[in-house]
């Protein structure tokens, strides 16, 4: 096809016969190609001017710029045959644009919560905030191994989140999660503590209620038969934090029952991460406050002293407040930018949904060749992991002992267990036989899973994982509601 005939479109001729049109057709069809595919090259070129982003977005424009090239070049090649290839090429292209543009979330006006993938916590906490509530996101004692808190003149580490505020926890597949939190900082109703008599949860994320509403968790469901459920968990926690939780917040408390969950997916060995297997006990034994309560029993006294604890923690979250809240406005000042065009044209969201489920399959695989090789080079970190888990196992059952409770050892399994070949975890029966030795009554979630028809519902993302969905903490619930106290009489 030649330039000349490429533009010459002839509406000054007469009517052509059918084999014209077809022809015609077609010529207009190879116009089309040509002018869509200079677009996407000019759309690639203004992307590599405007953003010059990371190897990936780098290399995302610079196959825009070669398809959109490749295109207009075939689209006027005077070689016939070569010049059909613009077609096919299209006909490939265009459908992945459109399941681009599906995927890819609009761009909101404002930060709404629960619209749009893409809407980060501090969005739903700015939009919380200008209707008028007192809204914080969710942090975590981990966020303050690096940079602990000043009050009174003394270092703290909190245990707990903001008191009494609007929390944003996280986002699964049910949504935005956000509580209430109570007189503590913790997912409770202020009136749980006042209850005649108590149980207490300790745990991480499981615990604390990633990523659904307070009353989808296990401590909501259970708290409906027993008022006094009181949920001390906290996202991130692993053993030694989950010892400070109780030591600080035991006394005073009428407890029945102490229930200590263990996480299999990374209290103590992370099956699928990367680099080593040790998990949370290994970064939390470097904190010298957290290891004084094993050591020598020091408390940091947090519940006599919450009013100066919030106060630091409150100046601290204002200030990153009010970074966000200025970038906030200037991005709500060019509700679209040129990137929000650019992203569907590079089949973003469709290469990322590819490529992670290739690189879910190749990293399992990868992870079980390497495991056992791995575990042997990680082998005396991870025996002594477990050494110090039997001594916080044993000042636990001490502490609930001494208040006449009954402490309870909750195993809950990963996502790993029923994706992986070998599905039993590595460490599963020697925790559980550390659990017993301890006195504690064992309740191993594995067993209940198993018998389910299909033990992948009961996590947020089936087969990918995440947090255990209602379904599974419903299950939780089901399975502790058969043990007292929570056994109705």
């Amino acid at each position: 096809m030649k330039l000349d005939a490429f533009f010459r479109f002839g509406f000054d001729r007469p009517p052509p016969s059918w084999g014209a049109a077809v022809k015609r057709f077609l010529l207009f069809w190879h116009t089309g190609i040509g002018i869509f595919g200079l677009i996407l090259a000019a759309a690639a070129i203004a992307g590599l001017w405007r953003f010059q982003g990371g190897l990936a977005d780098s290399f995302a424009l610079w196959s825009l710029l070669l398809l959109g090239a490749c295109l207009f070049a075939l689209a006027v090649w005077p070689c016939k045959r070569l010049a059909w290839l613009a077609p096919a090429l299209l006909s490939a292209y265009l459908p992945l644009l459109f399941f681009d543009i599906f995927l890819t979330p609009p761009k909101e006006a404002g930060p709404v919560p629960g619209r749009g993938r893409q809407v980060a916590k501090w969005d739903v906490v700015h939009h919380l905030r200008l209707g008028g509530e007192r809204a914080y996101p969710a942090v975590f004692p981990t966020l303050y191994f690096d940079d602990s808190l000043l009050a009174e003149g003394k270092r703290v580490l909190p245990l707990s989140g903001i008191a009494q505020a609007k929390t944003v926890l996280c986002r699964e597949a049910d949504g935005w999660a956000s509580y209430m939190s109570d007189a503590y900082g913790f997912n409770n109703p202020d009136a749980a503590w006042q209850a005649g008599r108590h149980a207490l949860i300790l745990g991480d994320s499981f615990v604390h209620g990633a990523c659904l509403d307070s009353e989808k968790g296990f401590p909501g469901l259970l708290r409906r038969r027993y008022p006094g459920v009181l949920n001390l968990g906290m996202s991130d926690n692993g053993p030694l934090l989950m010892l400070a939780t109780l030591l600080e917040y035991l006394p005073g408390r009428n407890p029945e029952a102490v229930i200590w969950s263990y996480y299999e997916g990374n209290d103590l060995y992370r099956r699928g991460g990367e680099g080593g297997f040790r998990g949370d006990l290994e970064r939390e034994w470097q904190q010298p406050l957290l290891r004084a309560y094993l050591e020598n029993g020091s408390l940091q006294n947090l519940a006599a002293s919450k009013e100066s604890m919030q106060r630091a923690q409150t100046e601290r979250l204002e200030r990153l407040i009010q970074n966000f809240a200025k970038e906030a406005l200037a991005n709500l000042a060019e509700p679209h930018s040129l990137n929000d065009w650019i992203r569907p044209a590079t089949l973003e969201q469709t290469r990322a949904l590819l490529l992670k489920r290739l690189k879910n399959t190749v990293r399992l695989r990868q992870i079980e060749e390497r495991e056992q090789a791995r575990m042997s080079a990680d082998a005396p970190g991870i025996e002594s992991d477990l050494d110090l888990f039997a001594r916080i196992l044993h000042a636990a059952a001490q502490a609930v002992r001494k208040q006449n409770a009954q402490p309870i050892f909750l195993y809950l399994p990963s996502v790993e267990t029923y994706v992986r070949q070998d599905r039993d975890h590595p460490l599963r029966s020697r925790v559980l036989s550390l659990a017993e030795s301890e006195g504690f009554l064992v309740i191993d979630l594995r067993q209940a899973f198993d018998d389910a028809r299909d033990p992948l519902v009961y996590f947020a993302f089936g087969a990918r994982g995440g947090h255990y969905s209602p379904a599974g903490q419903a299950e939780v619930a089901r399975v502790l509601s058969r043990v007292p106290p929570f056994r109705a009489p």
